[in-house]
This record gives structure tokens, C-alpha cells and sequence, in this order.
């Protein structure tokens, strides 16, 4: 497992394999491996209304059941919780040993109300373990558990702490494709607000 405060993110590619030709009962391999990642940021102190912060973050990878014949005793599963603040969140993800393959997908989003001066502190925590009884298992996370964004209120900034937590984040950059499709999707709705007169309200953001 790779953990990497600087970026906010966590990495990990795990294997078990028994060869299906030397498969004998009793028989197996485990592998496992966690990390964590801990740190805070510290929102500017001007002189500022309470408003909503939003963290989004992303567990992405596959996993892999590779053997000639399903063997529903091979196993994989990943664990992962996340605190931002006061708001947290865990869950363990078991995948279906006769699947043989598959995506890993899972998004996040946290939200809270901050004050300008505010201390936020976060731990990220993934945990991956795979049995094979015959064959190879894998779960590769290439990108195990990463934060994709943060929308601070406006006129809000934050600091990283002495350790340089999240000091190396950034948010990935839309391809270039979907920014043109957003950019034309905006002028359009900016043409029909104007035509229809319509009013929009805030949008509410939910807690996970």
C-alpha cells in the first residue's frame, strides 16, 4: 500500500494465487495490505460568513477472479472509511467470486458547515485482503481512495499543515470533449434563463 498525504490519496495492488494445476484441498494463499492516510487543513481567517464546504472523493480499480473453473471459496474484499471534520463514513465491499471480473466505483461526498479560521482534520483508511483456493485473485487500486475536489464557500482558502497535507492536491482537469459539452450545455441553459426568466435556487448537498 502507497499513501500519499501530499496528493490525498492511497494506492494499493494486492495478489494471491495458487496454480489450478497443483490445487490440493486445504490449500491456499491470503494476502493483505492497509495504509492511512491523516492530516488537516486550515481555512483562512478573514473576516467571513459560515458557509458549506463539499469534499468529494473516489475509490477507483478491478478486480480479477482468474482461474479455469469458479471456485466460490476464493475470496476479495475492501474496507475503507473515511472522517472529514465530524462527518465520516465506512463500509466493507465483498466481490463475487464468480464474476471472475469487474470495476470498482464508489464515490463519496462530504459536507459541512465550516467557519473562516476553522480546523479540518481527515483520515483516509483502505484495507484490501484476497484468499485463492485455485487460481490467481487480485484487487488492483491503482487509485485505491483519492479526493477529487473541495469547494470551499466563496472568499474561502485553505492552508496545508507543517506536514504539507494536501499541499500537492489538485483537481483533475475535465478532458477536453467534456469541457466543450459543459461549456455549450452552460450557454444554453444561460438561454433559456434569459428567455423564460427562470430562478434557480441553492442546491442542498447531503452528508454520506
Amino acid at each position: 500500500m502507497q499513501s500519499d498525504g501530499l496528493a490525498g490519496a492511497l494506492h494499493s495492488d494486492v495478489i494471491a494465487s495458487v496454480s489450478d494445476s497443483t490445487y490440493l484441498v486445504g490449500r491456499d494463499a491470503y494476502a493483505t495490505s492497509s495504509g492511512e492516510v491523516t492530516g488537516s487543513i486550515s481555512l483562512s481567517s478573514a473576516t467571513l460568513p459560515a458557509g458549506v464546504a463539499t469534499f468529494s472523493m473516489a475509490i477507483e480499480g478491478g478486480y480479477t477472479f482468474n482461474n479455469l473453473i469458479s471456485n466460490p471459496q476464493n475470496s476479495a474484499d475492501l474496507s475503507y472509511s473515511v472522517l472529514i471534520g465530524e462527518v465520516g463514513y465506512g463500509d466493507t465491499v465483498y466481490f463475487d467470486p464468480t464474476t471472475h471480473a469487474g470495476l470498482i466505483d464508489i464515490p463519496l461526498t462530504f459536507s459541512m458547515t465550516v467557519t473562516p479560521g476553522e480546523s479540518i482534520y481527515m483520515s483516509f483508511y483502505v484495507k484490501t485482503e484476497v484468499t485463492s483456493v485455485a487460481g490467481l485473485v487480485e484487487v488492483n487500486l491503482l487509485n485505491t481512495l483519492k479526493l477529487t475536489s473541495i469547494s470551499l464557500p466563496a472568499g474561502y482558502t485553505y492552508t496545508s499543515d507543517s506536514d504539507g497535507f494536501l499541499s500537492g492536491f489538485t483537481a483533475p482537469v475535465p478532458e477536453p470533449t467534456t469541457a466543450a459539452l459543459t461549456g455549450a450545455g452552460l450557454l444554453l441553459l444561460l438561454a433559456s434563463l434569459h428567455r423564460s426568466s427562470l430562478k434557480i435556487g441553492s442546491a442542498t448537498h447531503r452528508s454520506v
